[in-house]
């Protein structure tokens, strides 16, 4: 506890000198490594891999899952956090009640400055990841240090949480976003012209957009959940080494990925199974529209 309590206090010092002088003492393997200038955030959409992938990174009791979800957050955050960014769930309770509609909702900076130093700050936490707040991830980069994780549909769908899944463009479409060209792009494909299915997709196209045109803006790639998969140990700690912050052990990281990470036929399987319900109900026809009609809109994406 007194590590953790003198860490956040280097935190709030690294934070006003915006340097990255401080040292500390890894808790989860007791190596010292350079503090960071901002806590990091994992951001992704829902089933992706963010949980193996954060383990992976072995945080230890300095990560919270997912911090600024309602249904995750320490109790006494609830409620704030609700209002800003939404939750998943549409059943009603003292703390979620329609606040499924707000996954969408921007938020301001003053919002988004008063939540952290509020609920955030009193922390120790060093780490969050988040899947339904891609919407949000230019304001939450203004303070996090922003990686993304990102997974293709066909890996992705048909979901093993679609209930959860199928709130999120609902919400987009709701919103004025102010996300490069998605405003104009959701307008093509009203809620109720799509299936159950493809309202699906259509949230992970819109996150996926929004927190690709991130990483450009942040000038680091995504990370890509099959090259996880994919590459060998000494591939994956290359790949690692320019997607991930410097003071993270790569690796440690790599070996722990490669020795935990699913097997490559497994992305055949997903691949199967897309095939098998989303390209046989005509949705995959529908993916494709709709990533042409964004690319039309955002040439450049």
């Amino acid at each position: 506890l007194n590590e953790l309590s003198n860490l956040n206090r280097d935190r709030s010092t690294i934070h006003e000198s915006g340097t990255t002088v401080a040292q500390t003492r890894d808790l989860t393997r007791g190596r010292t490594v350079r503090s960071v200038p901002r806590p990091f955030l994992l951001l992704s959409f829902p089933r992706q891999g963010t949980d193996w992938f954060i383990e992976c990174l072995n945080f230890g009791p300095l990560y919270f899952r997912e911090f600024f979800n309602p249904l995750c957050t320490l109790a006494r955050c609830r409620e704030h956090v609700a209002s800003l960014f939404g939750s998943e769930a549409r059943v009603s309770s003292p703390t979620t009640s329609n606040y499924w509609l707000n996954i969408a909702r921007p938020i301001t900076s003053e919002e988004w400055k008063n939540l952290v130093r509020s609920k955030w700050e009193p922390t120790a936490y060093m780490a969050t990841k988040e899947v339904f707040s891609s919407m949000k991830a230019h304001v939450m980069a203004e303070y996090f240090d922003t990686y993304i994780l990102y997974r293709h549909r066909r890996h992705t769908f048909p979901s093993s949480q679609p209930g959860f899944i199928a709130q999120i463009y609902p919400s987009i479409h709701k919103w004025h976003t102010g996300v490069g060209v998605l405003d104009q792009w959701k307008k093509l494909y009203p809620v109720e012209a799509l299936s159950e299915l493809a309202c699906q997709c259509a949230g992970h196209i819109a996150c996926s957009y929004a927190n690709l045109r991130l990483c450009e803006e942040l000038g680091r790639p995504p990370i890509v959940y099959h090259h996880l998969l994919e590459l060998n140990e000494v591939q994956l700690e290359a790949y690692l080494k320019c997607r991930l912050p410097s003071w993270l052990p790569v690796k440690e990281t790599a070996r722990e990925i490669f020795a935990t990470r699913s097997s490559a036929e497994s992305l055949i399987l997903k691949e199967a199974k897309y095939k098998e319900v989303v390209e046989a109900e005509g949705v995959e026809d529908i993916c494709i529209q709709m990533i042409i009609d964004l690319k039309r809109l955002d040439p450049t994406f």
